[in-house]
């Protein structure tokens, strides 16, 4: 397989509402569209960063700065006999993982779509469905977001994850349980508490929570061992988990129970698979991780979902949900809390060529 050109598309997504954590409130989601071109096959991709580096280190305009000129250049005329071959091609350039995976991931794509599989099946997973719940910013009151549980209960909703922080937490999960004590409930941290704040954490375990998901810092592994011997509710590892090694030693700690994976942070697919295959081994329940991303990279997640050990579900929902509008056309199918991907080859969306046009800021070639 050769690439024989790549265009990158800067869009801006509109936002229903704005999408509010600990660490900032986003209004547009603006992301780095990918166009592949190999012989008569034309594909897109996507780079999920952010616009400014409030979730990783990473951010979108030192993300086209690096793909323009030291990572896509490698690709165009290059044989590739294997997608697992990439990690060669940029081996040379630490970390930066979600600029790499955004065209590692393409290469699985293209290699499913030659093969004629969709690409669960290329992953060698054995269904084409899996679980899913919806995420909830922090709401400006209570009020608030009680009424939009209740709306998204009523859209079959069977779980909700929430996000909380100091002082947003304890009297919001107070409230929820008076209205919702039978209500499938998590919340979200993103790295917003200091161990020396544990006492407040302990508290949560009266209620009824599948979840405390990164409660401390993102790069921490020791601290959340001494937290979970505290707590009786699973801590969920997400920020913390940047490669293999990560998880593993995470999981001999024992500083979490559950691993929520995000494969653009790991880099590339081969390291997702190797981390779902021991957490098989060592019964640690896994579910996937998104940010925010356009319709592209969601469709990718909703195949990498479907992987067996996936069994917690995830937060995807339609886009429609949290964009006013979006650049793909898609036949992915979400009912009663279960979403499905079709059999079609690739990851089943179409490009609305009038909508890429519509929300572009610019385009870079190079060929």
């Amino acid at each position: 397989m050769k690439i024989d050109k790549i265009i990158i598309h800067h869009i801006n997504l509109p936002l229903i509402e704005p999408f509010i954590t600990w660490f900032g409130k986003i209004d547009v989601r603006e992301t780095l569209i990918v166009e592949v071109h190999s012989g008569d096959y034309i594909w897109y991709w996507e780079s999920p960063h952010l616009h400014i580096p409030m979730y990783t280190s990473e951010y979108l305009e030192g993300w086209k700065n690096l793909l323009i000129k030291h990572i896509l250049p490698r690709f165009i005329n290059r044989e590739i006999d294997d997608p697992r071959d990439t990690r060669n091609i940029y081996k040379d350039i630490k970390w930066n993982n979600i600029s790499k995976a955004s065209i590692e991931m393409a290469i699985w794509d293209l290699f499913a779509k030659k093969s004629g599989l969709p690409l669960y099946k290329y992953l060698w997973s054995t269904k084409n469905y899996s679980q899913v719940w919806i995420s909830i910013g922090i709401q400006k009151d209570i009020d608030s977001l009680i009424q939009r549980i209740w709306i998204d209960l009523k859209d079959w909703y069977k779980r909700i994850k929430i996000k909380i922080k100091p002082g947003t937490d304890l009297d919001v999960l107070e409230s929820i349980r008076k209205v919702f004590p039978d209500l499938k409930l998590m919340v979200d941290a993103n790295s917003s508490y200091s161990l020396e704040k544990y006492t407040d954490l302990q508290k949560m375990d009266k209620y009824n929570l599948m979840m405390i998901e990164q409660p401390l810092g993102e790069w921490d592994i020791i601290d959340h061992s001494f937290l979970q011997k505290e707590l009786q509710t699973p801590i969920c590892l997400d920020e913390s988990i940047h490669t293999y090694d990560d998880a593993r030693k995470a999981i001999q700690l024992e500083s979490c129970k559950i691993i929520n994976i995000k494969p653009a942070r790991l880099w590339w697919i081969w390291e997702t698979l190797e981390i779902h295959d021991m957490c098989v081994e060592k019964s640690i329940p896994l579910w996937v991780g998104g940010m925010m991303e356009s319709g592209i990279w969601r469709a990718f997640l909703d195949h990498i979902a479907t992987l067996p050990w996936f069994i917690l579900p995830w937060d995807n929902v339609p886009q429609k949900t949290y964009f006013e509008d979006d650049i793909i056309d898609t036949k992915t199918v979400f009912e009663n809390g279960i979403m499905t991907v079709g059999d079609q080859h690739w990851i089943w969306v179409e490009i609305n060529q009038e909508k890429l046009k519509k929300y572009l800021i610019d385009t870079t070639i190079i060929k």
